[in-house]
């Protein structure tokens, strides 16, 4: 998973970056150390996704888009 062609990140039901690999830092453009750690509203500026992103984490949804 680590070296997939497509971006993959595992987040916390607080919203949490757990894990992200190669491809999503490469997406995102921000070193491990800066990512994984931090809150996903951190990198997402559109409230409303933040909010249901987190609504729906707290809801135990397996998320397979964002």
């Amino acid at each position: 998973m680590e070296t997939a062609p497509i971006p993959l990140q595992w987040l916390a039901e607080d919203g949490t970056i757990i894990w992200a690999n190669d491809t999503e830092l490469r997406l995102v453009g921000y070193p491990r150390e800066e990512y994984v750690g931090h809150s996903i509203g951190e990198f997402c500026v559109d409230e409303r996704v933040n909010l249901d992103l987190l609504r729906r984490l707290q809801n135990g949804e397996d998320l397979k888009e964002v």
